[in-house]
């Protein structure tokens, strides 16, 4: 963390009728020792960019009817606020217009020093700002009694070199479980791979045994309190490999012949399946290849077998094309689509660490969000550095995305309206009518403004009211999240 005078803290504001809510200060320390509170800056902020006056696809007014404008500072209290959420989330869904955030505690999480021994007002702090926790097990299980509700990191069929023999598939507990390709070598998981061999060896998820034994380490682990599991490498495409992460096809131990696609599918299909039976009532989240065909039997029972989709990298994926091909961004939109209406709910997981980059996550999860989504970025996630945009308050949504003339997505709010343009697509500018709010800081699109006035005797050719354009430039691979400025 970098060195600051100004420390910020977070205090707690008890109201009326034990409500609460939190309010963030500056704790501001002089030369002298002196110590000094002022209150945070406000939450609403103007757009910072060098504005400029931007070609629009309609016709421009002229002189006499209006003037264009770069956007004005904006007020520091507003009728459309963003704000933090004064209750408890993480036993609930966030709802229409908010995300539910997910919290990714990896070993340099920032997140993660404030779950040692938190306060009464950090976990308060946590309760209401975060729905889930991604957690890893041992180093979790001791603190989810003071953390929110958490998902336990379980990989489908990862065999580890060494670790916990009650926890996880080892060596010592799981070599028979290992895939082999046709010279009896064993295989990997294609990922980290060096120098010929890769961390994780792949394990034959058609074997009964070693289902037996996942589930019940599972079971184990779940009693401590985990409130579902995050199954991670459910993958229904080929991921096997040797140690140079070449694609080895492994031999099938039940035909001792090269194991089928097919089969493949099938195996996996059965397994989760098993894993849904054991944990009924359990939240099961699978990282899932999105673009394995859902028309597949094998890849319906899977996604079947799920509570939440996890899209590993959200759209901040360079793999992600335009339009609607096989890794097209509207082809995921649509895959998000059907996962609701089979009943199922999706996690936008970007590793994003750029306040671009987790906007155009999250105006994406907008577009399609059904208020019961989860999503999560890895920029300013934590109580002491926590980015407002986790908190916006967009309100019900106003019908379902469109796709503009332009070719942007957008989608309409009750408080807001979120943009989004694709990747490989041209730079483009939106016309909004009205006045809009960035986000604090935000920067991911251009935002001018044009006034025409209200028409006078003097000047009867102008329109009766006076009215306010947005106009709103946006390149590839860019979202952003606008609040009506209400008068």
């Amino acid at each position: 963390m970098q060195k600051m005078i100004c420390i910020k803290l977070l205090t707690v504001l008890f109201l009326a009728g034990s409500q609460h809510a939190f309010a963030e200060v500056y704790k501001q320390i002089d030369g002298k020792g002196r110590v000094t509170y002022t209150d945070k800056p406000a939450l609403i902020q103007p757009n910072t960019n060098k504005a400029t006056t931007v070609q629009t696809p309609t016709a421009k007014p002229s002189a006499a009817q209006g003037t264009a404008r770069t956007a004005q500072p904006l007020a520091t209290t507003t009728s459309i606020p963003i704000t933090t959420t004064p209750s408890d989330t993480s036993n609930r869904y966030a709802g229409h217009g908010r995300s539910n955030y997910i919290a990714y505690t990896t070993s340099n999480s920032s997140i993660l020093p404030f779950l040692e021994n938190p306060k009464p007002v950090i976990r308060a702090w946590l309760l209401s700002h975060v729905w889930r926790m991604f957690a890893f097990s041992p180093y979790y299980d001791n603190k989810l009694s003071r953390s929110p509700p958490a998902w336990l990191y379980k990989d489908a069929y990862a065999v580890y070199p060494t670790g916990n023999q009650q926890e996880t598939m080892t060596l010592d507990n799981a070599t028979e479980y290992i895939l082999r390709s046709a010279n009896g070598q064993l295989l990997y998981i294609p990922y980290g791979c060096s120098q010929g061999s890769c961390p994780q060896f792949a394990a034959d998820v058609g074997n009964q045994a070693f289902r037996d034994l996942w589930i019940k380490q599972a079971r184990g682990k779940l009693a401590l309190g985990y409130k579902g599991i995050h199954v991670d490498d459910v993958n229904l495409d080929w991921r096997v490999s040797d140690g140079h992460g070449n694609f080895t096809v492994p031999i099938d131990p039940r035909t001792n012949k090269p194991m089928t696609l097919a089969d493949w599918r099938r195996y996996f299909a059965e397994f989760t399946e098993q894993i849904r039976a054991a944990f009924p009532n359990t939240e099961i989240v699978h990282n899932s290849l999105w673009w394995v065909p859902d028309t597949d039997p094998f890849a319906a029972r899977q996604l079947k077998a799920a509570n939440i989709i996890n899209i590993e990298r959200g759209v901040v994926d360079d793999g992600l094309t335009h339009g609607k091909g096989p890794f097209g961004f509207e082809t995921l939109l649509d895959y998000v689509d059907k996962r609701h209406a089979h009943g199922t709910n999706v996690l936008y997981f970007a590793y994003g660490t750029t306040q671009t980059a987790c906007e155009y996550n999250l105006a994406s999860y907008f577009l399609t969000s059904t208020g019961k989504d989860g999503t999560t970025c890895l920029y300013a996630n934590a109580p002491d550095n926590w980015w407002k945009g986790y908190d916006v308050a967009l309100g019900n949504p106003v019908g379902e995305r469109s796709k503009l003339a332009n070719g942007v997505l957008r989608r309409n709010y009750e408080n807001g309206v979120v943009l989004v343009n694709q990747p490989g697509a041209p730079a483009v500018t939106t016309n909004l009518a009205g006045k809009f709010k960035i986000l604090p800081g935000s920067n991911s699109a251009t935002i001018t403004t044009t006034e025409i006035p209200a028409s006078t005797a003097s000047q009867p050719y102008l329109s009766n009211a006076a009215s306010t354009t947005t106009h709103v430039a946006l390149e590839e691979k860019r979202g952003v999240i606008l609040l009506y400025d209400a008068p």
